[in-house]
């Protein structure tokens, strides 16, 4: 149990440090907004494909149920 959240904790904190690192760089070249419109645009990009995979994921769920033997 320790083992996995130490594991989770070290990944957020290699995700962060990118993450943050990336936002420094673009803010010290001036192209923060750059950074913003990327960053809203995968963010939302994950939103859109996540709520088609869901109609997929639930159409098809239905459909077997619907169609299953009595």
């Amino acid at each position: 149990m320790t083992l996995g959240v130490l594991a989770v904790l070290g990944m957020v904190f290699t995700m962060f440090a990118g993450f943050w690192t990336d936002w420094l760089w673009y803010r010290s070249v001036h192209y923060s907004s750059v950074f913003t419109t990327t960053l809203w645009t995968k963010i939302g990009l994950f939103f859109v494909f996540g709520l088609l995979m869901a109609v997929a994921v639930g159409l098809n769920i239905w459909l077997a149920h619907r169609l299953r033997p009595r």
